[in-house]
């Protein structure tokens, strides 16, 4: 994706994905839905899954899964019974405690929110959106976030002279976070989860140019490594994801 700016950017795109399958829980794909008051104030943005749903945070992804499909639940007859389920997050280590957020791509139609009797906390005129970005989520580096088939898509989009080092991302919750030849594995209680290894390379009078980068697990956190081939104050810079 090109991002319109009056400057060459930098870009990371990371492929989150679920064993399972993370589907989203309707058949439209993945929605970020707004929080105007109807859930906890430290939720950003919530994104329903089958198997659970997921919260933006300012620093973090915070996911909450189960083994049952929550969708085929909603609509049993019967559905108080026992469920297994596992919480962890991915924070995000040192990151700006005032970051905004953008979004885009809003659905048509809107969502109302009438939860218990007290008409003070019902909220009405909810939009749901395809597409966010955090804005300086680390020192000239962006986030994006958006869900392209059965995976979560993000993206890091750095500015020229930004280091793709600073970002660190910490597994909190999560058990065997380990590396496979360069992709990350990491296990929960209900599922297992992959993120595929990263590829790079720059624009160089409109060529593109591979250039080396990698994960790098130090205990439970990830950080990005470059090579010596990357200048990132120099050229403009776009890191993929292998499938």
């Amino acid at each position: 994706m090109k991002i319109s700016t009056g400057m060459k950017t930098l870009l990371f795109l990371g492929l989150l994905f679920y064993t399972a399958s993370l589907h989203a829980s309707q058949d439209s794909g993945m929605r970020f839905i707004e929080n105007k008051g109807q859930w906890d104030s430290h939720e950003m943005y919530r994104v329903n899954l089958k198997p659970g749903f997921f919260q933006v945070q300012k620093n973090a992804f915070h996911f909450i899964l189960f083994k049952e499909d929550l969708h085929e639940l909603r609509h049993e007859k019967n559905s108080e019974q026992m469920m297994n389920g596992h919480v962890f997050d991915l924070q995000f280590v040192g990151a700006n405690p005032n970051v905004s957020f953008e979004t885009s791509k809003a659905d048509d139609h809107v969502l109302n929110y009438f939860l218990g009797s007290d008409e003070s906390k019902w909220v009405s005129g909810v939009r749901q959106y395809a597409y966010l970005r955090y804005k300086n989520i680390y020192r000239d580096i962006d986030l994006e976030v958006y869900g392209e088939g059965d995976a979560i898509k993000y993206n890091w989009l750095l500015k020229p002279g930004a280091n793709p080092e600073s970002i660190g991302v910490w597994y909190a919750g999560v058990e065997d976070l380990h590396l496979e030849k360069g992709v990350l594995h990491y296990k929960t209680s209900v599922s297992e989860m992959k993120e595929l290894a990263p590829v790079a390379w720059q624009e160089v009078n409109g060529q593109k140019r591979m250039v080396n980068v990698k994960y790098e697990i130090q205990g439970d956190t990830v950080r990005l490594r470059r090579y010596r081939d990357w200048e990132t104050d120099r050229k403009s810079t776009r890191l993929n994801s292998s499938h």
